[in-house]
Order: structure tokens, then sequence, then C-alpha cells
């Protein structure tokens, strides 16, 4: 008896239904192919928009120290300054 000729079990899967799940299978992997596709190209989108904040954050903190040594500077002018003058009512 021939591997094709012996009858089938109950629940077996005929092949209909096995060409059907491969062919759901085909189609989730290319649902994933392009999920993938998809989320790389996020994932790049984000790391650039990444380096430009790091490099924008990069800037503020050196506007904020400059603005800092500016007040040091002019506080210690301002203290110099107050120490030469003498106060009356």
């Amino acid at each position: 008896m021939a591997e094709n000729d012996r009858p089938t079990q109950t629940g077996a899967e005929t092949p209909d239904s096995l060409a059907e799940k491969i062919r759901d299978s085909m189609l989730a992997v290319e649902k994933i192919r392009a999920e993938n596709i998809r989320l790389t190209e996020q994932l790049a989108s984000l790391e650039r928009s990444k380096l430009a904040l790091e490099s924008e954050v990069e800037s503020l903190k050196a506007a904020v120290e400059n603005e800092r040594t500016e007040r040091r500077y002019y506080h210690s002018l301002a203290t110099k300054s107050s120490r030469g003058w003498t106060w009356s009512a």
C-alpha cells in the first residue's frame, strides 16, 4: 500500500488545510518583516532625534555656564564696589 493510498485519520490535516496554514504562515512572516522594516526606520529616526537633542542639551549647558560665569563676574564687581561705598542716612 503506497503512502498516498493510506486512509486519513480522524482529525488529520487535509492538503487544503495544510496549504492554508502555510499561506497564513507566509503572510504572518511578511507582516513581521514589514513591521521590522518600520521599526528599523523608527529607530533610526529616534537615534537622529536623540543626537540632535543631546547636542542641544550640551549647547544649553554651555550657555548656562556662561551665564553663571558672567553673573559671578558682575557679582564680584558689585562686591568690590560696595566695599568702597559708605552709606549715610
